[in-house]
C-alpha cells in the first residue's frame, strides 16, 4: 500500500523571517551594559527586547508565548514586592525575590532550549547586585521583560 507523500517539513532556513537572525542577534553582555547605563539607555533596552523576541520566535527552537508568560509573572511579582516607590532603596525581601528569579530562569531554559541565550544574558544582569539599588532598577527590569513578551507576541502573530 502506498502512503501519500508527506509535505516537506519546514526547517529553520525556511521558517525564518526576511532579514531574521540565523543565530542570536544580540551581542553577549549587551543587556548588562544597558542596565549599567540606567535610564539613559531605555530606548536601547527596548531595541534589545525586540531583538531577543525575534530570536525567540525565529530561532532554531522557537519558544511559545505561554513559556515567556512564566517569566513575566516572576517579573510582576518582583515589581509588586517593591512597593516603597521608585527612588527608595530595595527592601531585603525584594532582593531575595530577585535572587530567586535566577534559578527559575535556569530551569525554564533547561526545559526549553530556545530560552538559553536570554537566560545567559539575564543571569549576567541578575548576578550584578550593583544594578539593583532602587525601585526604578526593578521597574526597568520589569519593563524589559514585559517588552520581550509583547514583541514576542507581535512577532509570533505576524510570523506567517
Amino acid at each position: 500500500m502506498n502512503n501519500p507523500p508527506r509535505p516537506p517539513q519546514k526547517n529553520y532556513q525556511q521558517s525564518k523571517a526576511p532579514g531574521g537572525p540565523a543565530r542570536p542577534s544580540v551581542q553577549a553582555g549587551k543587556l548588562h551594559d544597558c542596565f549599567k547605563l540606567g535610564v539613559t539607555a531605555q530606548s536601547e533596552l527596548m531595541d534589545l527586547a525586540q531583538a531577543f523576541a525575534k530570536d525567540l520566535v525565529y530561532g532554531r527552537t522557537p519558544v511559545k508565548h505561554h513559556q515567556l508568560r512564566l517569566l513575566l509573572d516572576n517579573a510582576i511579582r518582583l515589581k509588586q514586592s517593591h512597593k516603597e516607590g521608585l527612588e527608595r532603596d530595595i527592601a531585603p525581601a525584594t532582593l531575595g525575590r530577585l535572587a530567586s528569579i535566577r534559578p527559575r530562569i535556569a530551569y525554564m531554559a533547561a526545559r526549553e532550549r530556545g530560552l538559553h541565550a536570554l537566560q545567559i544574558e539575564l543571569d549576567l544582569v541578575l548576578k550584578d547586585k550593583e544594578l539593583f539599588k532602587t525601585g526604578s532598577d526593578i521597574d526597568r527590569f520589569y519593563e524589559f521583560i514585559a517588552a520581550v513578551v509583547a514583541y514576542h507576541r507581535y512577532e509570533e502573530a505576524n510570523r506567517n
